[in-house]
């Protein structure tokens, strides 16, 4: 439940430097929902097609973040 992993057939992966980015879903034209942040994924080599990253669950988290954001 704290992750989720994700990958685009075709695509590429990410780099093992690139935790903390988003994974973003455009739900209309002007809304954009937050689904996860990088946790791992892709491997020192980078770039590689078709492997999955796993995201950590910002969702799982939506409680910890309103109690530490007021």
């Amino acid at each position: 439940d704290k992750q989720v992993c994700f990958s685009v057939p075709g695509e590429v992966s990410t780099c093992y430097d690139d935790p903390g980015n988003p994974l973003v879903v455009k739900e209309d034209e002007k809304v954009k929902c937050l689904l996860g942040i990088t946790s791992y994924g892709g491997s020192s080599a980078c770039k590689h097609i078709d492997l999955p990253e796993v995201f950590t669950r910002a969702g799982f988290y939506i409680d910890w973040i309103k109690i530490h954001s007021q």
